[in-house]
């Protein structure tokens, strides 16, 4: 499972079906693991947010979609919707660059 932002996301369906029955809360989610970051998935598992979270780049978030030709597209930021649905809304850029260096730590 991936803690982020007080939002959980499940590595796969087996997890997700998992943590019905024995975790906590249910899963907001899917993720993927990337070389940079993860790439936060919806119940349906099509792409809404990237974490950047590697000590080169910095740790923050951009608003991720998939394009007609199944490729997935990255914006420079997050836009005001998905900055609420990934559970950012009303945090400060320094609480939100620390739950993406909580993320990377876990």
């Amino acid at each position: 499972m991936l803690h982020y932002a007080n939002r959980t996301y499940a590595k796969n369906s087996n997890e997700m079906m998992e943590s019905l029955f024995t975790g906590p809360t249910t899963p907001n989610g899917f993720y993927k693991k990337r070389a940079n970051g993860w790439l936060l998935l919806d119940m349906q598992e099509r792409p809404i947010a990237f974490v950047v979270a590697n000590p080169k780049q910095g740790y923050f978030a951009v608003t991720a979609w998939r394009a007609e030709n199944g490729r997935v597209c990255y914006m420079s930021a997050l836009d005001s919707i998905t900055h609420a649905r990934i559970g950012l809304e009303g945090l400060s850029y320094s609480a939100e660059r620390a739950c993406a260096e909580q993320a990377y730590e876990a």
